[in-house]
């Protein structure tokens, strides 16, 4: 993915977000079934975070799922290699995800949040704007942009 796709698509994604509603929630329209699931799902894996089990934060990513952890990372590729990327991280760090807002678009879900990572070194805490893609229940594209409120 090249530095002008992954501009386009974040940009796409909370652009997306915007127009559903992050400016006014109030605002926004009544999501439809499949909206509402995958919504769910991205909650879901969001609290799974606090459980510190990879495993269990990964069960939520397709098979072949794409993470981009930070805009400025390199895509990591396929669910077994975000797990021990996963693993890796939560080996000495308690994280930690508390989604403020969330929006979906048919298999888009975008959310805002603060993540909080605790670790040797204290605790750091970071927002966040997360866009997910999802295929059949499970998510496939998922990137993290940092954002300054």
């Amino acid at each position: 993915m090249s530095t002008t796709r992954r501009t386009f698509v974040l940009a796409g994604g909370l652009g997306a977000a915007a127009a559903l509603g992050w400016a006014n929630p109030a605002a926004a329209r009544d999501l439809t079934p499949t909206e509402k699931a995958n919504a769910k799902v991205v909650n879901d894996f969001s609290a799974a975070w606090a459980t510190g089990d990879a495993t269990k934060v990964a069960s939520y990513l397709a098979d072949d799922c794409v993470v981009r952890f930070l805009q400025t990372q390199e895509p990591v590729k396929g669910r077994a290699t975000v797990t021990e990327r996963l693993k890796a991280g939560m080996q000495n760090s308690k994280i930690e995800f508390e989604v403020h807002e969330t929006f979906a678009i048919g298999s888009l879900v975008a959310n805002y949040r603060t993540d909080t990572i605790t670790g040797k070194n204290g605790k750091q805490a970071f927002r966040v704007g997360g866009v997910f893609y999802l295929r059949d229940g499970k998510i496939s594209e998922w990137i993290d942009s940092v954002v300054n409120p």
